[in-house]
């Protein structure tokens, strides 16, 4: 089922925050790390599972809840560095 958000874009950390109490708000943020991972490995799968490292950049490498549910996720297709 798709989620509705009546909301202005959110800082990841305030996301978070709000998940705590908030279950819509925390299975917007888990359909987010889902589709990263999705990405991931799909992108793996193209390249016939030929990868050395997979780099987290930009504001994904802050959210340390982020990175976590990432590497859970895809450090079995290659090591998962924060840069």
């Amino acid at each position: 089922a798709a989620v509705w958000w009546p909301m202005p874009a959110a800082p990841m950390r305030d996301l978070l925050k709000m998940a705590e109490t908030d279950a819509k708000v925390a299975e917007v943020i888990d359909a987010f790390h889902y589709q990263i991972g999705k990405e991931i490995g799909a992108m793996a799968a193209a390249m016939h599972g030929q990868v050395d490292q997979i780099i987290l950049t930009g504001g994904i490498a802050y959210g340390k809840e982020t990175v976590q549910a990432l590497k859970d996720m895809v450090e079995w297709i290659a090591p998962v560095t924060v840069y």
